[in-house]
């Protein structure tokens, strides 16, 4: 059917517009369809296949659509040779026993709106999951696990090991060996033939002794004071178990892999005890296991105390203990193997000294000192000098060790104040005339001030009269 239609916009009684349509409709017989569709686990084509696994009560979920197009619908079910009718949108069926039953749904029979799908339904037997387990519960050993999950009617053919600690296992009867102790759960999921499967879950308490006490070092040669690591590999062991170590001379630790330090030479044999959370126990003695060598120990002093530049010759003098040889290094400039050596050291500032020493048994020891080397200026003032060109005290200007030395300032004033030298080279000196150029000072007595820095920002300064001579 073809339907036109013609809108006029109109304003103020002024045609403004005309929009024309045309509309099509196509009846049909049966439009739009319904469709049959049940809840399942799988379909091929128009058949829907549902399972259950000993359930033998099953409640269809229909899901056909659509739902205010189906007028009526039936279930038609083959139980037991016969068939049995539904009317029910979703009804409850019970089935007799395990097997396969089929059937169909029919939406609006008898009408040319109609649909039908085939049904299946397996009712297959149940598993029931269970196991045993047989192991040692004092000395560590794997777990023998024994499936005993049944099914009726059908075999279990597939089993799923979960041991709790990352592990896996897909034969029947596995066995497993745990590395750490503790509280352990098992979880076994069986199938069965027809695809039904259960799990069931189960706690183990796991804290057995170590088999054997496996400790490294397997042995020990050094020097005193000697610290060795003992790193326990023994299996399991974890902080529930009580540890108690003898390491032979005196000393005894309940860690699981201690630290000793072995002060004194000798030869050192030493036990290890191990209880575990339920009382198992075991041990182990190391017979002569940790050997001590006499150690050296390193150290030196030297004089002077205080090192400047116009002291800067050292005398070493060993303070090393057990030591027969010596390796001195001197800021990798100078070296020396005597016991108490001396060296001089010309440059100023820290200075690494290094000594290394060794005993008859190969034993070493090492220790770094550092030594400043003090840079040290020095300047001194004449209380008097005659600029009359004999050749003797004609500047007057000061005199020392001046490398170094930063911000040199020399001032001369006459008796008034007056400002009559200056200088910033600590070379120079004043020539009596006023700045070295003007008229003769006269004869008298003049201050000076000298103001410097030494090399390390120290700041100094020096008053000085002296008298003029002519």
């Amino acid at each position: 059917f073809v339907v036109g239609v013609c809108v006029k916009e109109y304003r103020n009684g002024v045609l403004l517009s005309v929009l024309r349509r045309d509309f099509q409709f196509n009846v049909a017989k049966c439009d739009p369809t319904v469709a049959g569709k049940v809840q399942s686990d799988s379909v091929s084509g128009k058949t829907y296949f549902i399972g259950s696994c000993g359930e033998r009560s099953i409640t269809i979920k229909n899901l056909s659509e659509q739902f205010i197009y189906i007028s009526s619908f039936e279930f038609d079910i083959n139980i037991a040779g016969q068939k049995q009718v539904f009317k029910t949108w979703e009804p409850t069926i019970n089935f007799p026993d395990t097997g396969v039953y089929k059937g169909i749904l029919q939406l609006n029979p008898g009408t040319q709106c109609s649909d039908t799908i085939n049904l299946v339904f397996t009712i297959a037997p149940s598993v029931k999951t269970g196991f045993s387990y047989k192991y040692d519960t004092c000395v560590a050993g794997p777990i023998a696990f024994t499936d005993r999950s049944t099914s009726a009617g059908t075999t279990v053919k597939k089993w799923t090991w979960d041991f709790g600690d990352g592990s896996r296992d897909s034969s029947r009867n596995p066995q497993h060996l745990y590395g750490t102790p503790g509280l352990k759960t098992i979880r076994l999921t069986a199938e069965n033939s027809r695809g039904c499967r259960n799990d069931t879950t189960v706690q183990i308490l796991w804290q057995p002794v170590p088999p054997l006490l496996i400790i490294e070092p397997s042995t020990f040669n050094g020097c005193s004071p000697a610290k060795v690591f003992f790193n326990n590999l023994s299996k399991p062991i974890d902080t529930t178990y009580t540890l108690k170590w003898n390491f032979g001379d005196g000393g005894t630790s309940g860690a699981i892999s201690p630290t000793h330090v072995f002060q004194n030479p000798g030869t050192y044999s030493v036990s290890l005890d191990v209880t575990s959370p339920i009382g198992c126990h075991t041990s182990r003695s190391f017979p002569s296991w940790i050997k001590v060598k006499q150690g050296t120990k390193a150290d030196f002093d030297y004089t002077p105390k205080q090192v400047t530049t116009f002291q800067n010759t050292v005398s070493f003098v060993d303070k090393s203990s057990f030591a027969t040889q010596w390796q001195w290094t001197f800021d990798d400039k100078g070296y020396s193997v005597l016991a108490n050596p001396t060296f001089r050291f010309r440059d100023t500032g820290l200075h690494r000294i290094k000594l290394l020493v060794a005993n008859q048994y190969g034993c070493t020891d090492t220790i770094v000192k550092y030594l400043d080397n003090i840079p040290q200026v020095t300047y001194f003032l004449p209380s008097a000098f005659s600029p009359n060109d004999d050749g003797l005290n004609d500047t007057y200007r000061g005199a020392g060790f001046t490398d170094g030395m930063k911000d040199f300032l020399m001032r001369i004033f006459n008796r008034w104040g007056e400002l009559i030298f200056e200088t910033t080279d600590p070379k120079q000196g004043w020539n009596g005339q006023k700045f070295n150029k003007g008229e003769p000072s006269p004869q008298g007595v003049y201050l000076c001030v000298v103001t410097y820095q030494t090399p390390r920002g120290e700041s100094r300064e020096l008053r000085s009269y002296s008298t003029l001579l002519r």
